[in-house]
């Protein structure tokens, strides 16, 4: 069984997260080592994951931006 989370990204995109019983299991036991709640720990995670991909989005607006200045 697979439950669904969605990552709301500050430009209004919506992410949906897949993530199975065995996963979901394992990020509990994780997320009790760390005396956190499992809704804790994914909103952690989405946390980390929607900084992670705001920074490859300014990474590929840089590579944009190099690879015009690199033409002209």
């Amino acid at each position: 069984m697979q439950k669904l989370y969605y990552l709301k990204e500050s430009l209004g995109r919506m992410y949906k997260l897949k993530l199975n019983s065995d996963l979901l299991m394992k990020a509990a036991a994780h997320a009790n080592e760390r005396g956190m709640t499992l809704e804790q720990y994914i909103e952690e995670f989405t946390q980390m994951l929607g900084q992670q991909i705001k920074q490859e989005n300014a990474d590929k607006q840089a590579d944009l931006i190099l690879t015009k200045q690199r033409i002209k």
